[in-house]
């Protein structure tokens, strides 16, 4: 496990900074935050990815932020000890990253759009149902 901290912006000003830990897997998750904790943030990433694969369709194209997260996330343990400390090599690993998170996404923007109406969370029908 490793902490981490990101500037938190709002409007662009940086408003405080955020330390949080990267595990290296689920088991140290869930030691460190319980089942539960685990679970749920699982469901809530999975809830977010899916909406941000329907705004992708959507639009062309994932944010800026959603990008970038998905570009650290997408760090190895080995890439970030190579550039742990040196913040220019890190901002350099995360644009590559992102680059390459690009070059698929241009790859896959053949994809249909999607609309999706409401905000609210509905149960979808189970494959039995459907």
């Amino acid at each position: 496990m490793r902490t981490m901290e990101k500037a938190v912006k709002s409007k662009s000003d940086v408003v405080g900074t955020a330390t949080y830990s990267v595990f290296d897997n689920v088991q140290e998750a869930v030691d460190n935050l319980g089942e539960a904790t685990v679970l749920d943030l699982i469901n809530s990433q999975t809830r977010t990815n899916k909406m941000n694969e329907i705004r992708v369709r959507a639009t062309g194209k994932p944010s800026k932020a959603a990008l970038q997260s998905q570009a650290i996330a997408m760090i190895t343990p080995e890439e970030f000890a190579e550039v742990h400390g040196d913040q220019p090599a890190l901002e350099n690993l995360i644009a590559s990253k992102v680059a390459e998170l690009q070059t698929e996404i241009d790859a896959a923007k053949a994809a249909e759009p999607a609309t999706v109406e409401g905000d609210d969370d509905v149960e979808a029908p189970s494959s039995d149902e459907a």
